[in-house]
């Protein structure tokens, strides 16, 4: 097998040797694929209607708000500010090609900006904002897992059929804005026997206004505050995604209509213009989330989301969630301030499983978070904090700073510490562990153009554990190492070489040594390059090796290789991408991850182990200027299983198929 691979790779390097090069394109892929592979579930659902309605309607760059620009996640804070301060000195620009003029844009960043801005006078801008859209998708699985199958002892384990149903739909009139959203996934009814509903449905109404009110948002909702140490609905930054750009960005109060059932709030939000630069956002939410009753009084919350079997069925809703708070900011020249609190409560109260891990872990039915979080810029240098606490003693805090002396140059670092014992229930911040209590962890992250052609990406992590962690008992260190290297060698060729090195410790699992911890080194080493055959067709080739070397055990290996085709038509109203993979791991350790393409709003980042291959089909097509459709086939293929999956979820033979039709309607 590493003979066969290692010649693969050869084949490879020589093949690319002679590409011509690959334009500089929009990013966004790989940035969700770092992401992924970090674990975050991620709802792309605002972001990706963002850039949608903007690659159709692109901003007018003279008119540009603040708020706009910080959705880019390729421009930095810096950038942000020098590009406005520059409209503000030099008033109107005349092409955009005039950024070459703002301190820290270069070449790359204009041709990433260029899809999404145009340059008009400021009269000319003042249009009247409408529009309707509708998503509506269906899943399934080909095969039938065995909790779908009913014999003459048994009904099936599943209430409902094996398809996936979503029905999304936004409409914007002038200030107003609506959204429903409905979802059925496999294994659940489409309506609930007891409410007559959907089983899972979420709307919102949200006015936007330049007055005392500047948005008021009646049913679900999203906040985040800060760097999330205490509130964020959204999901966590990934380093690596961009390891010189460690800092969130606050985000205002927005309706919600997409399909993670766990992570939004219930209610009304409204943002008030109290004076200046002052801006009050008090919150209310209270909604019924899935729970489970440990004894008369006690609950243990069920995060799964699913309303498949008569167990989730049963604990569906059952327990009250009370929240309510409020936000205050203000901007004062370069000096960014906020903080806030929330009251949260429960029903009933809230017992955590008290394994020795779970020591610290928050037990009761209430408690209060605050905090106080600060960014600001001084020159090249952006500084941030935040201090979080929980009923006003245990503390979380984080202090960070990034240095971007040039657009080609960008140094960070980040501290955060957690107490044992602090817990925000709407806390969105990456952690290594199952609970980030009595964590400590220092980030470094560095990208760098040595050479006009070459980038450089650095990241390192180091983590200290305070307590036992789930599958380690005794205090324990881990570390992280992320270098990446990008090369164009030409206008239509890229290539990427990336080496990724966890250390952490695990208990020893071995059959004759059931007790202690051994030290595990997990590398990861990626080929992949990119090359534009034309306007139409490109190719994208990545080899990937991972692996799993445990102290004490023998080391596993694992290999990927996978080859995508792209094809757009000149009109841009087709799109077509074939994916073929080949895997070969020696067990879920030595796993390997990639992120696949989807349909619009869609989220796919399988495992692969195994020994086997898998095939891809995504097709979208705008048939006209308000519909397009969209349809995916995926198929695993394993070579060493005679079933797929476990327990109920189980399907006879080696071949799974999924399907996936979707179409979208926007005016």
């Amino acid at each position: 097998m590493v003979l066969k691979s290692f010649l693969i790779i050869i084949l490879l390097l020589l093949f690319c040797h002679y590409l011509s090069g690959q334009n500089e394109s929009f990013l966004i892929d790989d940035w969700m694929e770092m992401i992924a592979e970090e674990g975050i579930e991620v709802d792309w659902d605002e972001n990706l209607d963002f850039f949608i309605k903007v690659s159709i309607s692109p901003l007018n760059i003279n008119a540009v708000k603040k708020e706009e620009l910080e959705k880019f996640f390729f421009l930095s804070d810096i950038q942000i500010e020098n590009l406005l301060y520059y409209l503000y000195e030099n008033g109107s620009m005349l092409t955009i090609y005039e950024l070459q003029g703002v301190e820290g844009f270069d070449d790359r960043i204009i041709d990433l900006m260029k899809p999404f801005f145009v340059v008009e006078p400021l009269k000319e801008i003042g249009r009247y904002n409408a529009g309707l859209n509708v998503i509506s998708r269906f899943n399934s699985i080909v095969q039938t897992p065995r909790g779908y199958i009913k014999d003459d002892a048994n009904d099936p384990v599943f209430a409902g059929n094996k398809q996936r149903f979503l029905l999304r739909s936004d409409l914007e009139f002038g200030n107003i804005k609506l959204g429903i959203a409905m979802e059925k996934d496999p294994g659940e009814v489409y309506v609930n026997n007891k409410t007559q509903l959907p089983d899972f449905l979420v709307g919102y109404a949200q006015y936007t206004n330049d007055s005392k009110i500047q948005k008021l948002v009646i049913g679900s909702y999203r906040l985040h505050s800060g760097q999330g140490m205490a509130l964020s609905n959204g999901y966590s930054r990934s380093y690596l995604a961009d390891p010189s750009n460690i800092m969130d960005r606050s985000k205002p109060v927005r309706g919600y209509n997409g399909t993670n059932e766990l992570n939004y709030l219930n209610g009304i939000g409204v943002e008030i213009n109290l004076w200046r630069n002052f801006v009050l956002t008090p919150f209310f939410s209270y909604k019924k989330i899935d729970a489970s009753y440990l004894d008369s009084i006690s609950v243990q919350l069920q995060l799964t989301g699913f309303h498949r079997t008569e167990s989730e069925i049963d604990n569906r809703k059952r327990v009250g969630e009370l929240m309510f708070g409020s936000i205050i900011k203000s901007c004062i020249k370069q000096v960014n301030i906020e903080g806030g609190f929330y009251h949260y409560r429960l029903n009933n109260s809230l017992l955590t499983s008290k394994k020795m891990y779970q020591y610290f872990s928050y037990s009761g039915e209430s408690l209060i978070n605050t905090w106080l979080t600060y960014s600001t810029i001084v020159g090249n240098v952006i500084m941030f904090g935040e201090l979080a606490l929980n009923d006003f003693s245990n503390k979380s805090l984080l202090q960070g700073f990034m240095w971007e002396p040039r657009s080609s140059f960008k140094f960070s670092a980040q501290m955060r510490y957690f107490d044992h014992g602090f817990y925000a229930p709407y806390q969105c911040v990456r952690s290594a562990s199952v609970n980030n209590s009595g964590e400590e962890r220092v980030v470094f992250g560095l990208y760098m153009k040595p050479f006009e052609k070459t980038a450089l990406s650095l990241y390192h992590s180091i983590i200290r554990y305070n307590w036992l962690k789930y599958l380690v008992d005794k205090l324990s260190v881990s570390s992280e190492t992320m270098v990446s290297v990008d090369r164009d060698l030409s206008s239509r060729s890229t290539i990427q070489i990336r080496y990724r090195l966890k250390q952490f410790m695990k208990n020893n699992s071995s059959e004759f040594l059931k007790l202690g911890v051994q030290s595990i080194n997990q590398h990861q080493y990626r080929f992949q390059s990119n090359y534009n055959i034309s306007n139409c067709w490109n190719v994208v080739t990545r080899v990937e090796h991972s692996i799993y070397s445990p102290e004490i055990s023998d080391n596993s290996y694992g290999w990927l290789f996978y080859q995508d085709i792209v094809f757009t038509s000149k009109t841009k109203c087709l799109k077509t991408t074939f994916r073929y993979s080949h895997f070969d791991t020696d067990d879920y350790n030595s796993r390997i991850y990639a992120y696949e393409p989807d349909v619009l709003y869609a989220f796919s980042v399988p495992a692969f182990s195994g020994n086997g291959s898998r095939i891809l089909l995504n097709i979208s097509y705008r048939f006209s200027r308000i519909f397009t459709g969209y349809f995916r086939i995926s198929n695993w293929h394993y070579n060493n299983r005679s079933s797929i999956g476990t327990g109920i979820n189980e399907i006879s033979g080696n071949d799974k198929t999924e399907l996936a039709f979707q179409i979208r309607l926007s005016f």
